[in-house]
């Protein structure tokens, strides 16, 4: 029973994100630009020139093109055709890019292949499935090489911002299953799947109603916050970085 809600729910998940396509880059406003480069920032913390990188659920690209910057070959993945086909048309020529159409549960990759695995954004989409968030990691778990890293960036359930952000506001993104990761979700499917964990943190504080001239004062006060022990896991993205010690 739990194994078709799950495929229910992806297939609405799927049908939601298809439809929105090219023009889920379009509603980004300056907050959210904001914290997408903060999101950015934290991957980059994570990886090295010659590391093999694979992004599962990843839209129309945002992040991927920014770090195949900074790598030697990116693979990112999605289960929208109509997302990879808005990532393929802005891609442009780039060799150190692939995209290809999967399942973040059945990856079609060999084992012990990345370097850095990461999700931005991905596992809320599923949070509310029974298991899947830890079917998920333990793919990309086996999908990492030995010592890999693998990562994730959610929305935190334990910010209340954010939390009634996603029950009272339903935003044109916004699908109707996601909502935000709970801390405690997180570490126990990464320790389930037998990762270390070596960084949790939480980043973002900037609620996206802020108007544009405001936001360089807003910039400073979330600095403050993000350096203070009280806010540690109370901001509104959870940070996790994970390491695999087995092969």
């Amino acid at each position: 029973m739990k194994q078709s809600n799950s495929a229910y729910r992806k297939s609405k998940e799927k049908k939601h994100f298809d439809k929105l396509g090219v023009n889920y880059d379009v509603s980004t406003g300056n907050v959210d630009r904001h914290i997408v480069k903060e999101m950015q920032s934290k991957i980059f913390d994570e990886i090295d020139l010659d590391d093999v990188i694979l992004e599962i659920g990843c839209g129309t690209g945002i992040h991927t093109i920014k770090v195949s910057e900074n790598v030697s070959e990116i693979i990112g993945v999605d289960l929208s055709t109509g997302m990879l086909k808005a990532f393929k048309r802005k891609m442009k020529t780039n060799d150190k890019i692939s995209v290809v159409l999967a399942d973040a549960e059945k990856l079609p990759f060999r084992s012990n292949t990345f370097d850095v695995i990461y999700f931005v954004g991905t596992l809320h989409h599923i949070a509310g499935a029974s298991g899947t968030i830890k079917h998920a990691i333990n793919e990309a778990t086996r999908a990492a090489k030995s010592k890999g890293k693998i990562l994730a960036i959610e929305p935190n359930a334990d910010n209340l911002y954010l939390s009634l952000r996603f029950r009272l506001f339903t935003a044109q993104k916004n699908s109707m299953y996601e909502r935000p990761c709970r801390i405690s979700e997180l570490i126990e499917a990464f320790r389930s799947n037998n990762l270390r964990i070596i960084k949790l943190y939480t980043i973002g504080a900037i609620p996206r109603f802020t108007p544009e001239k405001f936001l360089p004062f807003a910039r400073f006060l979330e600095r403050a916050l993000e350096n203070m022990d009280i806010c540690r896991f109370n901001l509104g993205f959870i940070c996790i970085s994970s390491i695999k010690d087995r092969c």
